[in-house]
């Protein structure tokens, strides 16, 4: 007998049962460093998984990774590391690499590069809280970007004075055109104020620079980067040091080598030092083109929280090799071929940092609507993935139409696609690209539908239970940890959320105060301290929370 699973995947995030295989990339020397080591310990102690270690190239792993089918690849480097294998020539093997894990010309695996400016910018990273909301903005391009944030300034990059505000109980946004001149030091200010989740620069760059104005300087002065250190170099006045501490992305998608690494001085090792970023996204080489650039602005902005970060640089390169491999009217090969191995993406490739989800009338609803049916057979599936357009006479984002692209809530194996209405359709192990709008079609409708029909091997039916969450989930990291160590509980209420720490004679160590809530977590933290203010003794102890428990390991 054949049933039918239906269900709709809007611009929300849902939790996917395609299988979570965590793995680490790095060196033998960066695990054997005492430093380096406890960050590798750490990402597996969190989420997981293996660990894959190399003596020269990374190319070395790419047996293993095929065996073990990872969904992310962490990759672990010190600075002198990359600088030495060139970062372009690191980002390139990666790409290249992750795209031959299985028999399909497209990539298998979320990845990204962790690394600092020293071992403890690692480990604050691969610490980091769970789940960082996008909220507010600094843009010095891109001003019509502000619609998809709940707040955010832009200081135009080509006009002097301005400057477009967003605030966060306001719909609307202001234009205002008596700005700064120079907006070096209103931009230092403002980072180093702890308030904003995401800096998107204009202008020009190089690997330790960012030139404020475009074309020229002009009267605009330059974020520069030394040793570490991210500063302003304004058009006059002293240069003014960023030091800001809250958790944020850099996300440079039209500035030339900011993603190169050539040192401890050049912008990526500098603003995970000084400048609080997680995570990094910006091209290895000069900009020609940007379809790794402009047409990941989609993934992140309108579809809101549907895409973490990470998944934002995988996205567009799946969307990229789409383009190239139908010769979909409106791209250049020469540019997708220039762009397709160059964009480096760094951080931790797990950790979930989502754009807010903006309630305004600028979001009212998702482009389009996804929506999967799962017809069950013996041994074999029939699986439709349809979309729905959702606005009289709209397209896709870019001008050339970029395709629609989502991960697939389950993983497909031996797929033969039966029919489409699309262009073009590509089903792989993890993804579905259609290719639904051309340059010269006419503008869609509200209510057109394109789809997908593909069989694969039965799925199993936890991909049924796709829009279910657990009702409390837990987190616990870093562990082993030395001073301090955090409990993010997924729970619907705040009931049932005390924390007990044990020793092993089942003495009670410490009671945690209650937690407070960070996006869709609570939060508690354990500064390593008895119940009396002193600090506890190395050793393993253990954890009651609610109904959950487990083991922890103070290491010295």
């Amino acid at each position: 007998m054949k049933r039918t699973v239906l269900f709709l995947a809007l611009a929300t995030t849902l939790t996917f049962a395609e299988p979570f295989r965590y793995c680490v990339v790095v060196s033998q020397n960066t695990i054997n460093d005492p430093n380096w080591g406890p960050v590798v310990d750490t990402l597996i102690a969190r989420y997981g998984g293996k660990v894959f270690t190399h003596t020269g190239d990374p190319w070395q792993v790419k047996d293993s990774l095929v065996n073990y089918q990872p969904s992310h690849i962490c990759f672990v480097y010190t600075v002198l590391e990359i600088t030495d294998y060139g970062s372009l020539n690191l980002v390139t093997a990666i790409w290249q690499m992750t795209r031959q894990l299985d028999s399909d010309p497209y990539g298998d695996a979320r990845w990204g590069i962790l690394t600092g400016y020293d071992a403890d910018d690692a480990m604050r990273i691969a610490t980091e809280e769970p789940l960082i909301y996008i909220s507010t903005a600094i843009l010095k391009d891109c001003g019509g970007l502000l619609r998809w944030v709940k707040q955010g300034i832009y200081f135009a990059c080509h006009e002097y004075g301005l400057v477009r505000l967003k605030r966060w109980d306001c719909d609307t946004v202001e234009t205002y055109h008596d700005g700064p001149t120079d907006c070096t030091d209103t931009i230092c200010t403002l980072i180093n104020n702890d308030t904003f989740d995401i800096v998107m620069p204009g202008g020009h760059g190089n690997h330790n620079n960012w030139q404020l104005h475009y074309p020229t300087s002009g009267l605009e002065g330059f974020i520069r980067s030394s040793n570490g250190q991210v500063y302003g170099d304004p058009y006059s006045g002293p240069d003014i040091n960023i030091n800001s501490t809250n958790a944020k992305v850099f996300y440079s998608p039209y500035n030339c080598y900011h993603g190169q690494i050539l040192g401890t001085g050049s912008f990526v090792p500098s603003w995970f030092h000084t400048g609080g970023a997680c995570q990094f996204y910006g091209n290895t080489k000069a900009v020609s083109y940007s379809y790794m650039g402009g047409a990941s602005h989609f993934y992140l902005w309108p579809m809101q929280d549907r895409f973490t970060f990470a998944e934002m640089g995988y996205i567009t390169n799946q969307q990229l090799l789409f383009c190239l491999f139908t010769n979909k009217p409106g791209t250049e090969p020469t540019g997708l071929n220039y762009d397709k191995d160059s964009w480096g993406i760094y951080g931790n490739p797990a950790q979930e940092i989502r754009v807010y989800h903006v309630t305004s009338p600028y979001y009212r609803k998702p482009w389009c609507t996804y929506e999967y049916s799962i017809q069950h057979g013996q041994t074999r599936d029939t699986v439709t993935f349809k979309i729905t357009v959702q606005y009289d006479s709209s397209k896709p984002w870019r001008s050339w139409g970029e395709p629609i692209i989502d991960f697939l809530p389950f993983k497909a194996e031996s797929i033969e696609i039966i029919s489409t209405n699309a262009h073009d359709a590509v089903v792989t192990d993890n993804i579905v690209i259609l290719n639904i709008w051309n340059v010269g079609d006419p503008l869609f409708m509200a209510g057109e539908t394109r789809e997908v029909v593909f069989s694969v091997n039965s799925i199993p039916n936890v991909a049924e239970e796709i829009t279910r969450k657990p009702a409390q989930t837990l987190l616990v990291y870093p562990n082993p940890f030395r001073s301090k160590v955090t409990f993010a509980v997924r729970s619907k209420s705040k009931s049932d959320l005390e924390i007990r720490i044990y020793d092993v004679s089942g003495r009670l160590v410490r009671k945690l105060d209650p937690p407070h809530p960070s996006g869709r977590h609570w939060i508690l933290r354990w500064d390593g301290r008895d119940r009396s203010g002193r600090v506890a003794p190395t050793g393993i102890y253990f954890y009651r929370i609610g109904s959950l428990t487990g083991k922890l390991i103070k290491a010295r």
